[in-house]
């Protein structure tokens, strides 16, 4: 029979105000199929079930852990959609920003050759400078830029002339709206998994503390029949 190791393995990520460690994912499932093994072989082998009663796990105890166990499970695989949801929208943002970016980059480009001479729309559309690093700041000067321009006849027209139409840039425009929305589902989807993460590892120590006990228990009450511990999952170490 398979020994599945009881140690923890975590990956401690700390933020700004609150450190976070999350527990190694294939540690996590063999923590449940461990846990699951020993509630289910303790309610279905009758000596197991007759030996450990003795000591208090009866049915209702025993209750008490797959209840445990059933919680922990859900949320775990919840843990595991939200994390697929938010690789999901990291993908689409970043698609949606490898867009933006060329078709704002050339328009900013030849802004500036078009309004060389217009000091007004060259501070009105953020011309000059260096562009943000971060996402935020660079989608808002991509904000400032396309508002403005749309709004400026006079830039609208001096573009033009290089075959930036007024529909380009509305085109533009959208594609910066549309970076916007999946930035913000990204960070939705961020404190989503984040939060799961949490709410997970809570339900996780709630059945590790009765696990814990469980097995002390069960030492006992089986400690002359070493062989129902194993059908419990419980190698003694020689």
């Amino acid at each position: 029979m398979a020994f599945v190791s009881d140690d923890y393995l975590t990956i401690t990520y700390y933020y700004p105000n609150k450190t976070i460690k999350i527990m190694d994912q294939n540690t996590i499932d063999a923590k449940l199929l461990s846990a699951n093994n020993a509630i289910s072989n303790a309610e279905a082998v009758q000596e197991i079930k007759n030996r450990i009663a003795e000591i208090g796990y009866d049915d209702t105890k025993l209750a008490e852990g797959k209840v445990l166990y059933d919680n922990a499970n859900r949320l775990n695989v919840r843990q595991k959609k939200e994390y697929g949801d938010q690789y999901q929208a990291t993908a689409s943002l970043n698609v949606a920003k490898v867009m933006l970016k060329s078709t704002y980059l050339k328009h900013l480009k030849i802004a500036r050759i078009a309004l060389k001479n217009h000091r007004g729309a060259q501070e009105a559309l953020q011309l000059t400078g260096t562009r943000k690093e971060s996402l935020s700041g660079f989608l808002k000067q991509v904000n400032v830029f396309y508002t403005n321009a749309l709004e400026m006849p006079d830039v609208i027209a001096a573009i033009g002339k290089y075959n930036i139409t007024e529909e380009k840039l509305k085109q533009g425009r959208d594609l910066m709206e549309e970076t916007k929305k999946k930035y913000h589902e990204q960070l939705k989807e961020m404190g989503e998994a984040q939060q799961s993460t949490v709410t997970r590892d809570e339900a996780l120590d709630d059945l590790d503390e009765w696990m814990s006990e469980f097995k002390e228990l069960a030492k006992i009450a089986l400690e002359e029949q070493p062989q129902l511990l194993e059908v419990l999952g419980m190698v003694q170490r020689s």
